[in-house]
């Protein structure tokens, strides 16, 4: 007899993690969910919304607040195993990412700095520290769960997988630009969007920057099978698929969270589902994968190796400012950003051990607050 699965957990409830709950309510196979925060007014109100929203549209799923400090790992291993869940998404960082690029991008613009963009990867630490630290506790848990991981997946993934604590698969990114894409396809052909079918291999970078600079593998079908690559400008159609999804800059908080929880629901149902997720085992940058819950095969088309697909997101990964990941989980950051932290932040890192993350999150948090308190001075929006 085949394992029922239906129990879920959330680490985080900010934006992404209250429309995660909002859609988690409206899957019949989701009985339970944890919803965890470290700020319980947030988490209580997120719960209740979910819970009272999902009663008026008839869906009556179990869901439990519970006040935590991810980094309590003590804490968090006896959430874990009393609660059991079998899938966890993770959506907390220290600080956000809709904080942080309104005050960078609009800076470099207006001071003419040479960066092609806001080189994503100077504000690792950020966004690992917390899953860093829920890794741990699942590990020492040892319940069998799957984690999605929405924490900066496909630079944070790769470090997780040095350490041995790879998140089972990312979301967002890649997946919400190929849904951006068949958007536009779709529009230009005057179809449904279902109708269009996309293969890509590429990174996170390709978000924050021209798709020109980005290597990237994509591949664009009809329903039929009819290959209609050759007839698009790719680079305005990876450009045209991330605007689509975020790139100019508003709150993108639905469809990350909507990418998360089809994951989720993916890996619950064993479905063997195919699309594109960042970060699956511990890989660099964004792949075309099979969800299953007993693996997360990489499904590339046979006109690309995995080789020429490592290549591609790691190019990538160097675009959105990390060098390399040393085999101790250590980030080399560019010359690129280097210089960007230097110049923008007054801050002086060229690398960052695993354990050097926290450090280095409190000293990107109070160079950000300086810099907005520079803009607001300098009038620069």
């Amino acid at each position: 007899m085949a394992m029922t699965r239906n129990n879920v957990m959330v680490v985080g409830a900010g934006e992404v993690g209250r429309y995660a709950a909002e859609y988690l309510v409206r899957f019949p196979i989701v009985r339970e969910i944890l919803l965890v925060d470290i700020n319980e007014i947030r988490g209580k109100m997120v719960a209740y919304n979910a819970e009272i929203a999902g009663a008026i549209h008839k869906y009556y799923p179990r869901i439990v607040y519970e006040r935590l400090d991810v980094t309590d790992t003590d804490k968090t291993v006896d959430l874990l195993r009393k609660y059991k869940p079998q899938v966890i998404l993770h959506v907390a960082t220290l600080m956000s990412s809709f904080y942080y690029q309104h005050l960078a991008k609009p800076y470099i613009k207006a001071k003419k700095l040479p960066f092609k963009s806001h080189l994503a990867g100077h504000t690792f630490a950020k966004d690992f520290y917390l899953i860093y630290k829920l890794m741990q506790a699942v590990k020492q848990s040892d319940i069998d769960t799957r984690v999605v991981n929405l924490a900066f997946p496909d630079n944070t993934n790769i470090v997780l997988g040095k350490l041995g604590l790879a998140p089972t698969i990312g979301a967002g990114t890649i997946d919400l630009t190929a849904h951006g894409v068949k958007k536009y396809i779709a529009e230009k052909l005057n179809l449904k969007i279902h109708n269009i079918h996309v293969t890509m291999v590429v990174h996170h970078a390709q978000r924050t920057m021209d798709a020109k600079y980005v290597p990237y593998y994509i591949k664009i079908q009809k329903a039929n099978g009819e290959d209609i690559t050759d007839n698009f400008d790719l680079v305005e159609v990876l450009n045209k698929g991330a605007y689509y999804t975020g790139i100019w800059g508003g709150d993108n908080s639905p469809m990350t969270a909507a990418s998360a929880v089809d994951n989720m629901i993916a890996l619950l149902s064993d479905s063997g589902v195919i699309k594109h997720a960042p970060g699956p085992a511990g890989l660099p940058g964004g792949w075309p994968v099979q969800i299953n819950w007993d693996e997360v095969k990489v499904m590339l088309p046979k006109d690309i190796s995995m080789e020429k697909a490592m290549e591609i997101n790691l190019e990538g990964m160097k675009m959105d400012g990390i060098e390399r990941v040393e085999n101790d989980g250590t980030v080399v950051f560019t010359k690129e950003t280097v210089e960007y932290m230097a110049t923008v932040l007054d801050m002086h890192w060229t690398k960052v051990k695993p354990e050097e993350t926290l450090e280095m999150s409190k000293e990107l948090i109070a160079a950000y607050k300086k810099l907005e308190e520079k803009m607001k001075q300098e009038g620069l929006k």
